[in-house]
């Protein structure tokens, strides 16, 4: 789904926010068909310079992977920070994406996974209810140039701006674990000498009422999450994994999360009956 390409105009609803634009013919300098758009970045700013673009009605954004365009940047002391924004009908942001470039380069081609991008800080929506894409430049200042915005269709239907099941148990364990996806649940391991795939199925059976009680008292939600993925249940071998699993999934999204500090549960030790039991640390911290 093409955003916008600048070939003869802005498109319909653009607006620019503490900047200024200018519509560029350039058939050599172009990086994608004969136009773009120069934005100049006035300095001392306080707030970001932000340019909005208008979707298509119910552009059903949950069916699209990856949002692409090119970008050129002038030098900056350090990386220049930009964010896409994603709002609803009445402009409240639902989903966005903080990324970094360097600038002082040629033409880069920017993609940011729709499965990468986060809920805002004060409300959750849902993709198909996207109707403004915002670029925020939030650091730096200068003429950017910008072209060719575009929405990638994905390969998973109505699950495409979602990341798949695994990919949570390959942030948290790289490639060894042992994983069971069954009855909405997907439930991963790296304790592979101390769990069987068969104690994964116990654990699912004592996790699928869960899921029927939940799909039994939220099925009229307004703003279903995640509807049609499973729940994430990931089992650590030890603290270490626990606590650089948070680290890990802070770098995926471009934000910082610290280990939550509640108790956990903790695998009974092999001499004593097999089983699960509750813990707490002195601290207030578990797995």
């Amino acid at each position: 789904m093409l955003v916008a390409d600048f070939e003869e105009s802005t498109p319909e609803g653009f607006e620019i926010l503490r900047g200024e634009v200018e519509l560029v013919k350039d058939e050599e300098g172009c990086p994608a068909g004969k136009g773009y758009l120069k934005i100049k970045v006035p300095d001392n700013e306080r707030t970001a310079t932000q340019v909005l673009f208008k979707l298509p009605e119910k552009p059903a954004l949950q069916n699209y992977g990856t949002l692409s365009a090119h970008i050129n940047l002038p030098p900056l002391d350090g990386e220049w920070k930009l964010r896409w924004h994603v709002l609803d009908k009445d402009q409240n942001q639902i989903y966005q994406r903080m990324f970094r470039m360097e600038g002082g380069k040629d033409w880069v081609k920017a993609e940011c996974s729709l499965s990468l991008w986060r809920w805002s800080n004060s409300r959750v929506g849902d993709w198909s209810e996207a109707r403004y894409l915002v670029l925020n430049l939030e650091t730096g200042s200068g003429t950017i140039r910008l072209d060719d915005v575009r929405f990638k269709p994905g390969n998973s239907g109505k699950l495409s701006s979602v990341a798949k099941p695994e990919w949570v148990a390959k942030v948290a364990f790289a490639d060894k674990f042992r994983s069971l996806n069954d009855k909405g649940f997907f439930i991963a391991t790296d304790a592979l000498d101390v769990l069987s795939e068969a104690d994964l199925k116990a654990v699912l059976e004592k996790a699928a009422p869960i899921y029927d009680w939940i799909k039994s008292v939220f099925k009229k939600a307004h703003r279903p999450v995640a509807n049609g993925k499973p729940f994430s249940l990931l089992i650590f071998k030890d603290m270490e994994g626990y606590r650089g699993f948070y680290e890990k999934l802070g770098k995926e999204w471009n934000v910082s999360i610290g280990a939550p500090g509640a108790g956990g549960w903790r695998r009974s030790a092999p001499r004593r009956a097999r089983g699960w039991r509750r813990f707490h640390r002195p601290c207030g911290r578990g797995p």
